[in-house]
């Protein structure tokens, strides 16, 4: 409903239908699970598109596989799409995104990693694992949202490596 509303007052009416007297000129936005098949997620992009949306993020990406199913989905000029990206800097973090985050892949060499690791290694292991992966796939993505918990200095240690 909130797409369909944004979308009216982008074409000039308010909630109403009342005509406008500005350009609202609003980006609509919506966010897509990346662990599902290719083509059911292009459905749902479809979808929101015709609803509306220009520009989707995804919940976080963490295995190699996420990359390049996004990158796939990503060669289209009618929406963007930003990587989510979710440094990892504690065990909590880790745990709920294990155990109570939907929609995004569980089996991954970060979540691997961080389970063999001391936590006061996460952010470092983290943030070298979120560079490499961008320096390998950000020519190819439209891109980058970082989702800092809370710590802007991991999002800046990530965008200074790549």
């Amino acid at each position: 409903d909130l797409i369909r509303i944004v979308r009216n007052l982008n074409k000039g009416f308010d909630y109403c239908n009342n005509k406008l007297k500005f350009d609202a000129g609003f980006n609509i936005g919506s966010t897509i699970n990346i662990d599902k098949k290719y083509n059911s997620i292009r459905s749902t992009i479809k979808k929101r598109s015709d609803m509306g949306s220009t520009f989707f993020i995804t919940q976080p990406l963490f295995a190699k596989n996420d990359f390049e199913l996004l990158v796939k989905l990503s060669k289209n000029n009618k929406y963007k799409i930003l990587a989510g990206i979710l440094p990892i800097k504690n065990k909590q973090i880790l745990d709920n995104l294990k155990n109570k985050i939907n929609g995004i892949s569980k089996s991954n060499l970060l979540f691997e990693k961080l389970s063999k690791a001391r936590e006061k290694d996460f952010s470092r292991i983290s943030i070298d694992y979120f560079a490499d992966m961008l320096s390998c796939y950000k020519k190819h993505l439209d891109g980058v949202h970082i989702m800092t918990s809370g710590d802007i200095k991991m999002a800046a240690k990530i965008a200074k490596t790549i």
